[in-house]
């Protein structure tokens, strides 16, 4: 697995070195709520299973939700984000897209992004050499 160095880490190491000209003190709702939109464009919606679904395998979806929310919460040292445990994943990145502090939330939408231009090229590794490969890291 890949090290994922986040935004706020880097920010930090910067801002030791020498003081950063920007300042990412807030970042406005409208701002939050269009990056919402380009998710549900380019992840797609969560799709829970149902008692009668027969297909084990994951939606594609659910796979890069997952991915982005496990990997974020263990990089902040949470048990997951957002405040309920009992929200898929998506519904977890929503929340803390739309409450957690700056610097966490420009790690989730660096993260999310990273994953969203990967995915054309997971596609394709999947068709090249089956659809059993394990999940967008």
């Amino acid at each position: 697995m890949p090290i994922v160095e986040t935004f706020s880490k880097r920010q930090k190491a910067k801002e030791g070195e020498q003081g950063d000209v920007y300042r990412y003190d807030t970042l406005p709702t409208a701002f939050r709520e269009q990056v919402l939109h380009i998710w549900r464009g380019a992840l797609g919606v969560y799709h829970r299973p149902k008692m009668h679904d027969v297909d084990p395998r994951m939606s594609p979806a659910n796979e890069y939700w997952e991915h982005i929310e496990n990997t974020l919460a263990r990089k902040v040292g949470l048990p997951h984000l957002g405040k309920s445990p009992y929200l898929d994943s998506a519904e977890r990145c929503v929340e803390h897209l739309r409450t957690a502090p700056v610097e966490q939330v420009l790690d989730l939408i660096e993260l999310s992004f990273g994953v969203i231009d990967r995915r054309p090229k997971d596609r394709a590794l999947r068709r090249r050499h089956g659809a059993d490969m394990a999940s967008p890291r």
